[in-house]
């Protein structure tokens, strides 16, 4: 299935534009035995008038490691440095094969000689060029990518679900697996997907 929003910022404020959600195994009767992936994501990017459209889409979250780390503050070139060692280092995978993101997991301290608190997450290179590659075939034009889970969790944050202090567990019932993602202090600390 092929799920997506269409969103557009006026005012300063987010507005849903459109929204749609294809069964590609309804649109064409022989997928996937005659009909590649690629052709039919072309096929629906098409028939939605979204050819050459900015999108940001979302990996599978079993594809993307999740650290939490500890490290002393440094000036941002020398931290990024930093945070990718760990991850290399963590995941053991080299640097050169991974794309690394991060972010402060709540306020830099004010204590001088205090570490930081650094949300890491990272995901093969490979991966990320093939989830790319197959975006633009499309006809996207691929901004960013997420992980399923860490959407769901920033939407719920942004509706007013998920505040600093929460503590739950978000269940995202998918048609062929299901994604259990773990928030704690308003954080995602860990999920996993099963089959179904």
């Amino acid at each position: 299935a092929i799920k997506g929003v269409q969103l557009s910022k006026r005012a300063n404020k987010i507005y849903l534009d459109r929204y749609f959600f294809t069964d590609l195994a309804n649109v064409f009767p022989k997928f996937p035995q005659e009909i590649d992936t690629d052709q039919a994501l072309g096929a629906l990017t098409q028939m939605h008038e979204l050819t050459g459209v900015k999108s940001a889409s979302a990996m599978h979250d079993d594809q993307i490691f999740n650290f939490e780390l500890s490290l002393p503050q440094l000036p941002k070139s020398e931290l990024t440095q930093a945070v990718n060692f760990e991850v290399s280092n963590l995941s053991r995978i080299p640097e050169s094969d991974l794309v690394v993101d991060y972010w402060l997991d709540g306020e830099a301290p004010k204590k001088s000689g205090a570490n930081l608190k650094i949300r890491a997450f990272a995901a093969r290179s490979e991966q990320v060029v093939d989830h790319m590659t197959k975006l633009e075939k499309a006809g996207f034009k691929p901004k960013s990518i997420e992980s399923i889970m860490l959407a769901n969790t920033e939407t719920l944050r942004f509706n007013g679900y998920i505040t600093p202090q929460s503590k739950c567990a978000i269940v995202d019932l998918g048609d062929s697996e299901t994604v259990i993602g773990f928030v704690l202090n308003g954080a995602l600390h860990y999920c996993r997907s099963e089959k179904m």
